[in-house]
């Protein structure tokens, strides 16, 4: 790898990885074995430029936040058996500026249920929402410490009550409806803990939990679903268990480290042990 910025896992347990540093998507399998990569280095189909975070739908397609060329790319996965074929190119949407549907520094992107895309950008510090074929839809957020208002959103999810979730570098995580309606916010809850939070990515467990990665400190925050910290883990380093900037989080517990050329895997066979 060169500077990994993102990681997901499809429904066979295949982990891929936001190559950045090399402009491509690599393919591995839930042990770590290599299998395939598609994506390179340009702004034609099919190519990308610095790819910043990867996002996956139910039939297991790939969604690119390509930095480099300001838009949203989608692969399509194989038909067939086989892990090693790779994604299909299907098409892209976007590109540089600040009017709807254009972007600027994509920070991550979210598929729902129903194949709608959020993408939170940096540079304009808002999300845009999309339908499945990357139409523009509406959008929402502009910068401020407000209500509704966001200072580099980072990390999304989506809770099972379909409401969004979004986190900043403003020491909170704000809580919308589905149409970017302002809901609530839970930093209140964050800040009497003493956290420095800036949530590089967000994700959501079967249990209603909230699973954050800090990218100031470098440590993963747990939290119950109401935003009440339970436990923190890692630290800031390079060594086993210990990040340099935490960036993504899936369901599988794998961690994407873009400060170190890897990539973590936690894994806790007890229920009962809080990670």
């Amino acid at each position: 790898f060169n500077t990994p910025q993102s990681v997901v896992v499809d429904s066979a347990g295949s982990v891929y990885v936001a190559d950045r540093g090399n402009n491509r998507i690599q393919k591995f399998s839930s042990s770590g074995v290599y299998l395939t990569e598609f994506g390179s280095e340009g702004n034609g189909p099919g190519e990308i430029s610095l790819p910043r975070h990867i996002s996956i739908d139910g039939l297991d397609a790939i969604y690119i936040a390509d930095l480099g060329n300001s838009r949203m790319v989608k692969f399509s996965a194989p038909g067939g058996d086989d892990p090693t074929v790779p994604h299909e190119f299907e098409f892209s949407f976007g590109g540089p500026g600040l009017g709807p549907g254009e972007f600027t520094t994509i920070a991550t992107s979210l598929v729902d249920e129903t194949g709608n895309i959020f993408v939170a950008s940096h540079g304009a510090d808002r999300i845009q929402k999309f339908d499945s074929d990357g139409q523009f839809l509406l959008e929402f957020g502009s910068l401020g410490f407000g209500a509704g208002e966001f200072v580099n959103p980072r990390g999304m999810a989506i809770n099972t009550s379909d409401e969004l979730l979004v986190g900043d570098s403003g020491n909170r995580i704000q809580i919308f409806d589905l149409s970017g309606n302002f809901l609530r916010e839970q930093s209140p809850i964050l800040e009497e803990e003493g956290l420095n939070l800036a949530a590089g990515d967000i994700d959501i467990l079967p249990t209603g939990e909230l699973v954050l990665a800090n990218l100031f400190t470098g440590d993963i925050v747990k939290t119950d679903s109401a935003g009440v910290v339970q436990t923190t883990f890692s630290s800031q380093g390079t060594g086993p268990s210990r990040f340099q900037a935490p960036q993504q989080r899936d369901e599988q517990r794998c961690w994407a480290d873009s400060g170190e050329p890897r990539e973590e895997h936690w894994w806790n066979a007890d229920p009962d042990i809080q990670w």
